[in-house]
């Protein structure tokens, strides 16, 4: 790192305002060269007059005074209070020492990430400090490491260069003396003599740069290159030596932030406010009876089968509960959308456990085409494996779902006096067949193999 000269640092910065600069101008860019095309001088010059303020935002001396407001406006940190509610506003806290215990944890990580939270619009200075300077060294890493290069790097004023470097520097490592929590944070009695009731409180925090590894590991493992060729080279080209790929299973995920997951933090924004949870039971490895659902020889439609509709049952009744009361709000359709995700998770899953009978196990059975593409995937059969290339069978599939739950539903309100059959019609199929097409769609995204 000591070889990192002043120009290096210079132009890592004036790379990184380019960018800025370009990002928020975008609009009266176009407006420019909309203008210069056309030949109006009227427009050019106000288009010339709006880009100006902007330009002089990302000068050099405007944005580093800007900056220092923002560093200011964040709490820097490896673990964070919003990470545990978006409405904490307790201290985040820099972890750096190296407990003597082997348990993984933030010590493990060899880097010098750190979470931002506090006023989103202050968050392009947490992108600041993300900037690559040389190599793998960022500029966080170069004012952490206080180096002499920095020296008149921020500005043209020597001593407000100074000052800034202090304060980027001051914000990257501190530390609060008397650290607080809030009532949104969680707070857990720990017994230490329970004889004379003395308990320690502890207040967890979320350890987003340990998370955010985590999160970049199980994405490379699901979706590299390498990965995703290896998976694909097991189905496509059998007969070639295969190279060993990685699945993650029992892998859940939850959502932090909603919409705007910028307000709990950076790193969490990176994620789009997706957190990976691994499964913390032991695994149990056992040879497993084939498949959930059993098709006989005779059944034409995975969904038409009888052991297929006795296992989904309790599901289409509840959805039919849901579907019953008229009320339109967003709690009814948030469980009506719940449910029917449960009915496609459970049926990909189904079907994936079909999907390991021996390939060409289809020849043998009566079941429509569309479906066995689908279930008989490793077919060697050249035609087989030539229409599964060419044709449309995921959207047969798709509406051969739509079809079934169409009618599901139907044959349940037949009996029912509150809600007439025929009230169901080309809305309700379409919505069904949307919903199967986007977990479709999500599922060949994940790699899962269940449509690939």
């Amino acid at each position: 790192m000591n070889t990192i000269t002043a120009e290096q640092i210079k132009e890592a910065i004036n790379t990184f305002l380019t960018a800025q600069y370009h990002k928020k101008s975008e609009k009266e860019q176009k407006q420019l060269v909309k203008a210069e095309q056309e030949n109006d001088p009227i427009a050019i010059a106000e288009a010339r007059e709006a880009l100006r303020p902007i330009q002089e935002k990302y000068q050099a001396d405007h944005w580093f005074q800007a900056a220092e407001k923002m560093a200011g406006q964040l709490n820097f940190g490896t673990h964070t209070s919003k990470g545990i509610h978006s409405d904490a506003k307790g201290d985040n806290i820099i972890f750096s020492s190296s407990p003597a215990h082997g348990y993984i944890g933030t010590h493990s990580i060899d880097s010098t990430q750190l979470d931002a939270s506090g006023n989103a619009a202050a968050l392009p200075l947490a992108a600041f400090f993300e900037q690559p300077v040389s190599g793998s060294y960022l500029m966080r890493d170069v004012i952490l490491a206080q180096l002499p290069a920095l020296h008149g790097c921020f500005g043209t004023d020597s001593a407000r260069s100074e000052h800034y470097q202090q304060v980027f520097y001051y914000y990257l490592t501190a530390q609060p003396d008397a650290p607080s929590t809030h009532e949104r944070n969680k707070q857990i009695l720990w017994a230490i003599n329970p004889d004379e009731n003395e308990y320690c409180t502890l207040v967890p925090l979320h350890p987003s740069k340990l998370t955010h590894e985590v999160y970049l590991n199980i994405n490379h493992r699901r979706y590299s290159d390498e990965q995703k060729t290896a998976r694909e080279n097991r189905y496509k080209h059998p007969d070639k030596p295969q190279v060993p790929y990685q699945e993650l299973l029992d892998l859940a995920a939850t959502q932090l932030g909603g919409t705007k997951p910028q307000n709990i933090s950076l790193l969490n924004s990176r994620q789009g406010g997706r957190q990976y949870l691994l499964s913390s039971i032991p695994p149990i490895f056992q040879k497993r009876a084939f498949g959930t659902v059993q098709l006989t020889k005779y059944d034409s439609s995975l969904f038409k089968s009888r052991a297929y509709r006795h296992k989904m049952r309790y599901k289409i009744k509840s959805l039919a509960e849901i579907i019953k009361d008229r009320r339109n709000n967003v709690s009814l359709r948030e469980q009506r959308d719940d449910l029917l995700a449960e009915i496609l998770m459970e049926t990909f899953a189904i079907a994936a456990t079909i999907q390991q009978q021996p390939a060409g196990w289809s020849e043998d059975s009566k079941l429509n085409f569309e479906q066995s593409l689908w279930l008989d995937p490793n077919n060697p059969d050249e035609d087989h494996q030539q229409d599964r290339e060419e044709e449309d069978w995921q959207n047969a599939v798709a509406e051969q779902f739509a079809d079934w739950l169409q009618s599901s539903l139907k044959e349940i309100f037949k009996k029912d006096s509150q809600i007439q059959s025929s009230d169901f019609g080309t809305p309700e199929y379409l919505y069904w067949k949307t919903a199967i097409e986007d977990a479709i769609k999500a599922s060949q995204r994940l790699g899962e193999g269940v449509f690939q």
